[in-house]
């Protein structure tokens, strides 16, 4: 019997990670819109880690699930845009969204009168960008674009924030952006994880 380890003790070796950098939240000359990031993609980040990692995207889908359960069972069934998408179809997608970003963003379509709300369809939360807050740090239009790693192509188009009481012209479409509470996070959330997302392993 080998005496060199009498009470089978064993060492683990240490390993040394990192901190992560956090994305530049910040204004950008000439333009109306606050950068998400040094390149202005952290959204596409947080995708490309969803795509990769099959660990982080198993522990997004469990959260994802977990928030939308059965649906909604009353009238989730429910149309509620042109496009013949349902309540629980938009669900499932601001769900995964609020999950994976801490926040979701939807475009919000009043009818001609403005008296009532018309339209909802889901926006890819990458998708939208905050304009610059005014002087009450209140943020009063969103950009959204298709690409915003090719903005020249795709231009961001400018839509107001979501307001009860402007909902006629011009302000008829409006983005509802919805974000977790953070602190020292104004503008754009950080998702829960984001401590976590310089050791995952794909």
């Amino acid at each position: 019997m080998s005496t060199r380890n009498p009470e089978q003790l064993y060492a683990i070796k240490g390993q040394t990670f990192t901190a992560l950098e956090l994305p530049v939240i910040s204004e950008v000359r000439g333009k109306e819109y606050m950068r998400f990031g040094g390149d202005n993609l952290f959204p596409q980040t947080i995708i490309d880690l969803y795509d990769t990692s099959a660990i982080n995207a198993t522990c997004i889908n469990a959260i994802r699930d977990g928030i939308v359960g059965e649906g909604i069972i009353d009238y989730g069934t429910e149309y509620i845009n042109t496009d013949g998408e349902t309540i629980n179809e938009i669900f499932n997608k601001i769900a995964l969204d609020y999950t994976l970003f801490g926040g979701y963003a939807m475009n919000v379509i009043w009818n001609k009168e403005g008296t009532r709300i018309a339209e909802m369809h889901h926006l890819p939360f990458a998708n939208v960008r905050s304009a610059i807050p005014d002087d009450e740090d209140k943020v009063t239009s969103y950009f959204f674009s298709s690409d915003w790693s090719a903005i020249r192509k795709y231009k961001p188009v400018e839509y107001a924030a979501f307001d009860v009481t402007n909902t006629k012209g011009d302000s008829a479409s409006q983005i509802y952006y919805c974000k977790t509470y953070q602190p020292g996070q104004d503008v754009y959330p950080l998702p829960p994880y984001v401590s976590a997302m310089n050791v995952y392993p794909t």
